[in-house]
């Protein structure tokens, strides 16, 4: 007679447990083994039985030429090394002579390159023409686009170029979704052996949190590639324009009209002002028709007395 094998609950609680503390070390191993730098020459390491006879460590390439595996002697396994991952951004605010033919000029530079324009906003003043847009465009293709958008400027009055290296978060985000992606995998065998209900219930639990940390993973993962491919670059594109203020008209006629619109515009004031205190002039009337209606009662109330003659005998 064949036995049905049946895991405790305790024993599944013990083994997530021991599933946990040995993936974290895992995890902080495979972080460790990795470079942070694409750009660091290939090296070869050798063994002291490798110098002994002189010869060299085997020695491999990635086929994009992006990253290149080291192994190491001794039977270790070959270790990836991450290309670097940099974040460029740039912000600039520069000037055209004309306004038109200059936001057409970027249009025509972004769109040969490769890029987009993302967002866009333009401004009207009596002072200046001026348009602020993002463009996103591809990290290998930043230097040249901003080296084409300083060409047709006039004048610089900002430049601010930004570099950061995400290289070091990346790798370990991805590191420690390679781990509970393992942990996944076992739970997947632990449930497939699961017999009672309350052991699988369990063990779903725990692959839902497990689930959702991957996928948060993944999404920083490809925010940070969507980052990395794409660069930002903020730019202010603006003409200055030649502006007299107008002089005020001093004579009589000019003062005249100044003088009636101003006391027009005083009259729309008091019209405005008169409508925001509508409630307190409506229990002001209420009030005072109220007040008016009180006395009117009593001036009726006392023409309708009788009026008693006095008695000249002095008689009750």
């Amino acid at each position: 007679m064949k036995k049905t094998f049946c895991l405790q609950p305790m024993s599944v609680l013990a083994f997530l447990f021991f599933l946990h503390a040995v993936v974290s070390g895992c995890a902080g191993r495979e972080a460790s083994y990795k470079n942070y730098d694409a750009a660091t020459p290939a090296t070869t390491y050798r063994s002291e039985g490798d110098e002994a006879t002189g010869q060299a460590a085997p020695e491999s390439s990635s086929a994009d030429g992006s990253g290149v595996t080291l192994n190491l002697s001794g039977g270790t396994q070959p270790v990836a090394l991450t290309a670097s991952k940099i974040i460029k951004n740039a912000s600039i605010k520069m000037q055209v002579e004309k306004y038109a033919p200059g936001l057409n000029q970027v249009k025509q530079i972004v769109n040969r390159q490769g890029g987009v324009i993302s967002a866009e906003n333009e401004y009207n003043s009596p002072y200046r023409l001026e348009n602020n847009m993002v463009i996103r465009i591809p990290a290998q293709r930043f230097d040249t686009l901003v080296t084409e958008l300083l060409a047709i400027a006039i004048y610089v009055e900002n430049k601010q170029i930004t570099s950061e290296d995400v290289t070091e978060q990346y790798v370990d985000i991805e590191a420690r979704m390679n781990a509970k992606k393992q942990v996944e995998a076992r739970y997947l065998d632990i449930l497939k052996k699961a017999g009672k209900i309350d052991e699988i219930l369990s063990v779903e639990r725990q692959l839902g949190i497990i689930r959702e940390e991957i996928d948060a993973a993944q999404g920083k993962l490809k925010y940070f590639d969507s980052r990395v491919q794409y660069s930002t670059i903020n730019l202010n594109l603006y003409q200055q324009l030649d502006y007299t203020a107008p002089s005020p008209d001093r004579r009589f006629t000019g003062r005249i009209k100044e003088a009636f619109l101003a006391g027009w515009r005083g009259l729309l004031e008091f019209l405005v002002g008169l409508v925001n205190i509508w409630p307190f002039l409506l229990i002001l009337v209420a009030s005072l028709w109220a007040i008016a209606r009180w006395r009117k009662n009593k001036r009726n109330a006392k023409k309708q007395m009788p009026v008693i003659p006095p008695n000249p005998e002095g008689n009750p």
